[in-house]
C-alpha cells in the first residue's frame, strides 16, 4: 500500500509523521463536567464523567526539537471525552476515553498549516516565553494578550519499567463541522511525576476566560515531565457522530 502524502508550504509530508525528539510538561485537573461539556459543546462529543459531575482536563506544553514538522513549541488544552456515541461514565470509562484537543497554539507557520489541513487541529499562532531551570515555566501570548502561564515544579523519577514500550493513543479534533480521530504511537523516557506541582496563571485572552469557566486557576491532581517523547501518527479519519 502506498503511503499517503500531503504538500504543506511546498514540502511533501509522507505519512506517518514522526517526532524523534521532544520534551513534555503536563498537568491533569479535575473540573466541573457540565462546564467542560459547555466549553466543547460545538463538537458534539461527550465529556467522560469519571466521577459524578466531574471531568478531566489536561494542560500541556510540548517542545518539538526534531520532527517532520520542524522545531516548535505547542500548548494544548485537552478534554477527556468518550468515543462518539458512548455515554460511558465512572472510572472504568477512562480506559476507552481519548483526548479532545480544544486549544492548540503553536509558534511556527509550517506546523500550523499542517495541523489545520491534515488533522483538523485548532492550531493558532502564538508567542511562547519559556523559562528553563530547576523549574520549567512558560507564558503563552496570542494576539498580544496573555492567555495562560504555568510553572512546573520537578517531580520524582518513574522507573523506566513502568514507562517503557510504545503506547497507542487517540486524539479527537473538530474543524469545519467535522470530527476527526488521529491514532498514534508514543514512547516516553525520563518520566517524572508528582501530586499537584504546577501553578496556573490566567490572562485576558478569550482562551483564559474559557479556562476560568472551568474553575482555573486551580490545583492539579498531578503533574509530570518527560525528558524525551517519540511519536508517530498518520492521517486523521473522519468520524460520524
Amino acid at each position: 500500500m502506498t503511503a499517503s502524502q500531503h504538500t504543506i508550504a511546498g514540502t511533501v509530508l509522507t505519512m506517518p509523521v514522526k517526532i524523534r525528539t521532544a520534551t513534555q510538561h503536563m498537568a491533569m485537573f479535575s473540573v466541573d463536567a457540565d462546564a467542560a461539556q459547555a466549553m466543547i459543546a460545538l463538537s458534539g462529543l461527550q465529556v467522560c464523567r469519571y466521577l459524578p459531575g466531574r471531568a478531566i482536563v489536561v494542560l500541556m506544553l510540548m517542545h518539538y526539537v526534531d520532527s517532520d514538522l520542524g522545531a516548535y513549541h505547542e500548548y494544548g488544552t485537552n478534554v477527556m471525552v468518550n468515543p462518539p456515541g458512548s455515554d460511558a461514565h465512572g472510572l472504568r470509562a477512562l480506559q476507552s476515553a481519548a483526548a479532545f484537543v480544544h486549544h492548540l497554539p503553536v509558534d511556527q507557520a509550517f506546523t500550523l498549516e499542517a495541523g489545520q489541513t491534515i488533522w483538523g487541529y485548532p492550531k493558532v499562532m502564538a508567542d511562547f516565553t519559556v523559562r528553563d531551570g530547576r523549574q520549567t515555566g512558560f507564558d503563552l501570548n496570542i494576539d498580544g494578550q496573555l492567555a495562560v502561564g504555568m510553572e512546573f515544579r520537578p517531580g520524582l523519577p518513574v522507573p523506566s519499567a513502568f514507562t517503557s514500550g510504545k503506547q497507542v493513543h487517540s486524539t479527537y479534533s473538530y474543524r469545519d463541522g467535522v470530527i476527526r480521530e488521529t491514532v498514534g504511537e508514543m514512547s516516553l523516557t525520563g518520566v517524572r511525576y508528582r501530586p499537584g506541582g504546577v501553578t496556573v496563571r490566567l490572562g485576558e485572552h478569550p482562551y483564559a476566560k474559557e479556562l476560568a469557566s472551568l474553575g482555573f486557576p486551580k490545583r492539579a491532581l498531578f503533574s509530570s515531565s518527560v525528558g524525551n517523547v517519540e511519536m508517530s501518527f498518520g492521517d486523521a479519519q473522519e468520524v460520524r457522530r
